[in-house]
């Protein structure tokens, strides 16, 4: 690849891994502060291809086979699919200009799993092929990248909670804030009762990380055939909740209505000044993948 890289850090799981090909959220939701689409989409084929080293200790070959791999998926991507993340985010703005409804979350969810849906199918014949390539030696490679993986988000999991509550509600005050400009005491105070500060949600997110580690461990190991492989893990990553166990998917559920709740209630609260804030943001996305479109 001619683009140039410096990285920190490491995929968290194996679905993580899988997910960070699914760009399509990323470059809608996942850029913050300082850093811009542009940057995100400019160096992701080699933080990716530098990732999937990272877990793999890839050969020569299926080095050169992940490049040329990702920058032919790219080229698709932009001109593919980043025009209808400009017409979704152009939709979402005129939106914001009333009082949304349920229906238009439904929308909005929808939208978002058609784009992970489209990307997933991209990529999809490589990676079965990239994984149907893997030597024997390297499954329990990335079985012990993971085991470090699973210690890192641990301990992460440990200096989260040492924070304290104030801590951590400060946190999801700004990351709300990121979106909408200052909250007022009455939509924090709301936030707070939506959202109790408890350690569950780790304990059920670690739960589900481990199963599904397992389950991709699984498939790779027992399922040598390219398409049956391509199959298993579309079917994986595009239809989790079928493994959710009932506790599990108990917590989705509620998860779920407290983020349709708190969308609803930041709309009907909303102050003129907080909605021109969240249409700006649309609008800098909106000029920023243009601008990938046009490089």
């Amino acid at each position: 690849m001619s683009r140039k890289f410096m990285a920190g850090g490491i995929v968290k799981s194996t679905k993580s891994l899988f997910s960070q090909l699914i760009l399509g959220l990323v470059l809608i939701v996942g850029a913050q502060g300082c850093t811009s689409l542009n940057n995100i989409y400019y160096w992701a084929d080699t933080y990716l291809a530098w990732q999937i080293d990272d877990f793999f200790d890839l050969t020569n070959e299926q080095e050169a086979f992940v490049d040329k791999g990702l920058d032919r998926f790219f080229l698709t991507y932009k001109y593919q699919e980043i025009p209808k993340y400009i017409e979704f985010l152009q939709d979402a703005k005129s939106r914001s200009n009333r009082q949304l409804t349920e229906a238009d979350l439904v929308w909005f969810w929808d939208s978002l799993r058609q784009f992970n849906e489209n990307i997933a199918n991209l990529l999809a014949e490589d990676v079965s092929l990239f994984l149907a390539s893997l030597e024997q030696n390297q499954i329990p490679y990335l079985q012990s990248k993971l085991n470090e993986s699973n210690q890192d988000w641990k301990e992460e999991r440990e200096k989260r909670l040492e924070r304290t509550v104030e801590e951590r509600l400060e946190r999801r005050y700004e990351r709300i804030e990121e979106w909408v400009g200052p909250l007022s005491k009455n939509q924090k105070d709301q936030i707070v009762e939506m959202y109790p500060m408890t350690g569950d949600e780790d304990d059920f997110r670690y739960t589900r990380r481990l199963s599904s580690q397992q389950r991709f461990l699984n498939i790779i190991e027992s399922v040598n055939e390219r398409q049956a492989l391509r199959t298993r893990l579309l079917d994986w990553y595009l239809k989790p909740e079928q493994y959710y166990s009932k506790a599990y998917q108990t917590y989705t559920e509620s998860r779920n209505q407290r983020s349709v709740k708190l969308i609803l209630m930041l709309d009907k609260t909303a102050t003129k000044q907080q909605r021109q804030f969240f249409q700006d943001k649309l609008d800098e996305y909106i000029e920023e993948l243009q601008r990938i479109i046009s490089s």
